[in-house]
């Protein structure tokens, strides 16, 4: 409903620009009128409401200038030109507005009272003629405050402890604007507090340790018994105690009093309310207003300075000033707040050993207090008292430091001092701030201490001169919860700039200096808690041997240390002070040398076995403030390879922070990798064990890893070997080049590269150029009583490295043998599976378009014979260094006379020669393991679709095999083999 007002105003206010002119009278009478044509915009603040006018300056603009719709309240306004007039009247200070339309609304749209009734006032923006409707008999106007645009009303006493919403409904008297003001009353405070007038009372003695107290009214004595609590004062506070017994002679206004210790849970129960330190944060001392929650916020009605022998008040919201204005106390609505400058202070004299002292230190802190407390019920038979549920207590503001560390030392024989320095008592005088909670008063006090905590140590010559200037907007404090104990608010927003710094390092060497008030804050005079935000400067550099070589760093870094303590003494008995560790705010690095080491050579980069490559890296240092990086000459940095061979495993950055590794690829299967870090010196011994625990992985700053793609060339021809027709005019001959990369461990084809043909037993083309698959086509062309040939192709590469390959297909005439008495692998087949396999190298089987051989050390192709001394069985197997076997076959049960025969395994199984078996198997990836699915491609000899054998004795103690196997899949293999007896037979 509000907002849709507000819109409709502004609107309304948007049409006044039809006008000639617009007016604003304040409320001395002053006339200021504004010329339409000039204006820009008027818009609304709504919190603190003001108006704002934007005026365009220019003599020739005769329209407003085009800028889109006004803004909407609490939104920011256009940042005005170089040529724009911008004039804000707060709402304070305007009477009236002529022509302006009609408006009517309250600020602020909520208010809370007390429970015991008080009187509370709130502005009427209008200029309108309105009524006002209360929904509850205990809401009622009282008077208009005068010379402003305030109204009081006034609340009646809550009977009830549970808090009750009234509302006071404002109307115009045409009934076309409307707006309500909700006023939250709390609940009458659950507890047996009885209020003392001081000011006609005297507190004649008090006992603190036997807890008797004697009181003579001058005025009327309360009702007073036992288990009632009062606040007896005491020096610049008061102190909590619940009473025992009451002692009254009859018809005497003297009263004695037998207490005991209270504690801040026989004030208050069932309450939950927060506390701002700022008198300005309600619209009238003890008034409240809400934080956009239920829960009701107090501000001080009484602000006192302790100086020294009595408290001096400088606030009271109950003055008559202070009714009429928001902010009373003009540049006292820090709760802590201080100035302070030490430039030059000495904070180590070594002598001749070295001084540390602050070239420059000055910081200034405003800070408000926060409180909130949350008591809940924790019902006892006599005594009445809350149970504490939570607590929050925070300092919130500006936290500004400008700090120039100088650190100049020389020693030998090592150094190390820490010490914590009082430098100034009660730099911060005691303040109290005392709030109405209802009728109790709850009084809060602050002070501080000046201290300083120095940290250094060296061993050598070192100097180190600089600092920052930082501007934070913190909030720092400490929170109790019944169910989750002692937690830390630090929260900080900071902008820091960087002073210097000048460095000369030739040593082990640290410093650590902070200046910080030690902030103390009781309540009920119960110290509760401290806070000590403590911004510091520290500069290390670090030197270390490894392996007769120095590795070093350095820094400066400024940050925010706080220590808290707690006690809650005052919310329980037997409670001891709050465990609570310091935390770190914030910890900002200002230089940083070394910072990064960056990989500035191709990664991966293609290698042949044995190639060399320089691996370059570029170290740089940085300012953190600016995030300017720059070089780093004289960085020590250690690199370590993977596959292949350094010549160097350190080396130093030259004056340009750049650095580089040889590295020498020695496994091309695998690839190689060249990893690189800066060496950081680490803790401990400064010249350490020769290689030192310096560059360990937690302690180096890293380049990204460079790595090195194994690549190897093959040319192989396709076939091999090939028998030509002798009415044939050519035979085709393909050349392979292929590449295998350890990347992707897989060959591919290499296109568009030339290879050169040599033929022998007759002609051929002089070269060819590989298609995408890799491959070139050699044309053979036999010569006259042509009986046997070759084609011999050459290529060289240049990329990555120089490499050259050789390979010959041989080419034979046809001999003339009779159809199907094919003599073995080396003689005319002519089944076309056969012939396919028999295009194979020796001991090499394929499945699909994949070769595999039968080359390394764990391979073999056996024969054996059988258990009766006759038929043969003839199996390979393909073994991987790592893995278990990856690649196996055989044909097994042969009868003597299958020896030279091309044999049709199933038509011998259907025939019934059952003894007869025949397989063929792989993993697809050897690296997968046994159990990946899918990996297995085998020819089950039960589930073969064609299956043809040769098995041939060579006559020189070998036999060959061929075999083709094809599954129901579509899936082939074929293996060619030259076997030699198994070693039980050897």
């Amino acid at each position: 409903m509000k907002k849709l007002l507000f819109t409709a105003w502004l609107l309304m206010l948007s049409m006044v620009a039809a006008a000639q002119s617009f007016v604003v009278v304040d409320k001395n009478g002053n006339r200021k009128a504004f010329d339409v044509s000039k204006l820009d915009s008027v818009t609304f603040q709504q919190d603190p409401p003001a108006f704002t006018v934007y005026e365009n300056k220019q003599e020739a603009a005769s329209t407003p200038s085009e800028g889109g719709e006004n803004p909407g309240p609490g939104t920011d306004p256009t940042p005005e030109e170089p040529d724009q007039e911008v004039t804000t009247f707060a709402f304070d200070e305007v009477q009236s507005l002529a022509g302006n339309p009609d408006f009517l609304f309250s600020h602020p749209d909520t208010v809370y009272v007390d429970a015991d009734g008080q009187d509370f006032a709130f502005q009427l923006r209008t200029n309108v003629r309105y009524g006002c409707t209360p929904s509850a008999d205990w809401l009622a106007y009282k008077a208009d405050v005068e010379d402003t645009d305030s109204l009081l009303f006034t609340a009646g006493m809550n009977p009830m402890t549970a808090q009750r919403i009234g509302y006071l409904y404002f109307a115009s008297s045409d009934d076309t604007m409307r707006d309500t003001l909700v006023v939250v009353q709390l609940g009458k405070p659950d507890s047996r507090y009885i209020a003392i007038d001081w000011t006609t009372t005297t507190l004649d003695s008090f006992d603190e340790t036997s807890g008797k107290a004697q009181l003579t009214f001058t005025g009327d004595v309360p009702v007073m018994g036992d288990y009632d609590v009062v606040l007896l004062p005491q020096g610049e506070s008061q102190i909590i105690r619940l009473i025992d017994k009451v002692s009254q002679t009859e018809g005497s206004k003297t009263v004695t009093l037998n207490t005991r210790e209270g504690k801040m849970g026989n004030l208050f129960k069932n309450q939950h309310f927060k506390l701002d330190t700022d008198p300005s944060a309600g619209s009238r001392g003890r008034q409240t207003t809400g934080y956009g929650d239920d829960v009701p916020v107090y501000t001080p009605v009484k602000i006192e300075v302790f100086n020294g022998v009595e408290n001096v008040e400088i606030f009271n919201a109950n003055s008559a000033n202070a009714r009429v204005n928001r902010a009373p106390v003009t540049g006292e609505q820090d709760f802590l707040k201080k100035e302070f400058n030490a430039d030059g202070s000495v904070l180590w004299d070594g002598g001749n050993k070295g001084t540390l002292s602050w070239e420059k230190l000055n910081f200034d802190i405003g800070l408000k207090g926060l409180f909130e407390f949350d008591f809940g019920d924790k019902p006892f038979e006599k005594v009445k008292m809350g149970d504490l549920k939570n607590l929050k207590m925070a300092l919130e503001g500006g936290f500004n430091t400008e700090a120039i560390l100088n650190y100049t030392v020389s020693v030998g024989e090592g150094l190390t001092y820490k010490k914590t320095i009082d430098l100034l008592p009660n730099v911060i005088p005691t303040v109290t701030y005392t709030f109405m909670i209802g009728t109790v008063p709850l009084p809060i006090s602050v002070g501080a201490d000046l201290k300083a905590d120095v940290e250094l140590g060296a061993s050598g010559q070192l100097t180190i001169k600089g600092g920052a200037k930082a501007s934070a907007s913190v909030k720092l404090g400490v929170e109790w919860d019944e169910n989750n104990g002692v937690s830390k608010i630090a929260e900080c927003e900071k902008k820091i700039e960087l002073v210097g710094p000048t460095l000369d390092a030739k040593v082990e060497a640290k410093a650590m200096a902070t200046t910080y008030p030690e902030i103390g804050i009781a309540i009920y005079k119960v110290l509760c808690p401290t806070i000590s935000p403590s911004p510091y400067i520290k500069a290390e550099a670090h030197a270390q041997k490894v392996e007769n070589k120095v590795a070093w760093d350095a820094g400066l870094s400024t940050g925010i240390d706080l220590g808290l303590g707690l006690s809650l003494d005052l919310f329980f008995w037997e409670w001891e002070l709050a465990d609570i560790d310091p935390v770190n705010v914030f910890d900002f690095p200002l230089v940083k040398l070394p910072d990064a080491i960056e990989l500035t050579s191709k990664s991966p980069r293609q290698m042949l076995k044995n190639q060399q490559a320089e691996v370059k890296y570029h170290v740089t240092n940085k300012n953190y403030i600016t995030g300017t990086e720059y070089n780093a000459p004289g960085m020590l940095v250690k690199f370590e390879a993977e596959g292949g061979e350094l010549q160097d495993e350190y080396a130093y950055t030259d004056t340009e922070g750049n650095v580089s590794a040889i590295f020498t690829l020695t496994d091309d299967v695998n690839g190689g990798k060249v990893k690189a870090e800066v060496v950081v010196p680490t803790d401990g011994d400064e010249d350490g064990d020769e290689g030192g625990n310096a560059g360990d992985d937690e302690e180096g700053i890293k380049a990204d890893d460079w790595e090195a793609d194994g690549v190897q060339y093959r040319l192989t021809p396709e076939p091999a070997e090939q028998t030509i027709a002798k009415d044939a005019e050519s035979a085709a001959i393909t050349f392979k080049l292929e590449q295998y990369a350890s990347k992707t461990k897989a060959w591919t084809g290499v296109a568009g590269k030339t290879i050169y043909f040599e033929a022998k037993g007759g002609s051929c083309n002089a070269s060819g150029v590989t298609t995408a698959d890799g491959i070139a086509t050699a044309t053979f062309t036999p010569e006259a009583d042509f009986k046997e040939g070759s084609v011999t192709g050459t290529v060289t590469l240049n990329e990555p490295g120089v490499w050259s390959g050789i390979a010959t297909g041989n080419v034979m005439a046809e001999e003339e043998d009779e159809p199907g008495g094919g003599d073995g692998p080396g003689g005319v087949i002519v089944d076309e599976g056969l012939k396919k396999a028999n295009e194979l190298d020796d001991n090499t089987y394929k499945i699909n378009n994949k070769v595999y051989d039968l080359a390394g050390e764990e391979d073999y192709a056996w024969f054996s014979k059988g258990s009766t001394g006759s038929g043969y069985n003839i199996d390979f197997c393909k073994e991987h260094p790592q893995y278990a076997t990856v690649g196996w076959g055989g044909i097994f049960n042969i009868t003597d006379e299958m020896v030279g025969q091309e044999i049709d395994y199933l038509a011998e199984k259907a025939a019934g020669n059952e003894t007869l078996y025949i397989s063929l198997g792989t993993f697809v990836d050897p690296s997968a393991g046994w159990e990946a699915p899918g990996n297995m491609l085998e020819f089950n000899a039960d589930e073969l679709t064609e299956a043809k054998f040769l098995v041939k004795d060579n006559g020189d103690g070998t036999m060959s095999a061929l075999a083709h196997l094809k599954r129901p899949d579509g899936v082939e293999g074929w293996f060619k083999l030259k076997a030699t007896p198994a070693p039980s037979q050897q």
